[in-house]
């Protein structure tokens, strides 16, 4: 699962912050699987998906 998230080691000291850092990988976790169930897809293929999309702003002369 390390792969999926790219998570690289974190080193935390206070209590605090330990459990910040696992409650925000849990809600990371959780968001990749929600979108593979609401996709019936895996995530590699929906974020290869979401890297073809762009913003753009269009500038025109009513501006």
């Amino acid at each position: 699962m390390k792969g999926a998230l790219g998570l690289r080691p974190v080193f935390h000291y206070r209590e605090d912050r330990i459990r910040a850092h696992i409650q925000l990988c849990w809600l990371g976790l959780l968001l990749l699987r929600v979108v593979e169930n609401a996709t019936d897809d895996t995530w590699r293929n929906v974020r290869n998906e979401l890297d073809r999309m762009h913003l753009v702003t269009l500038a025109t002369a009513d501006d």
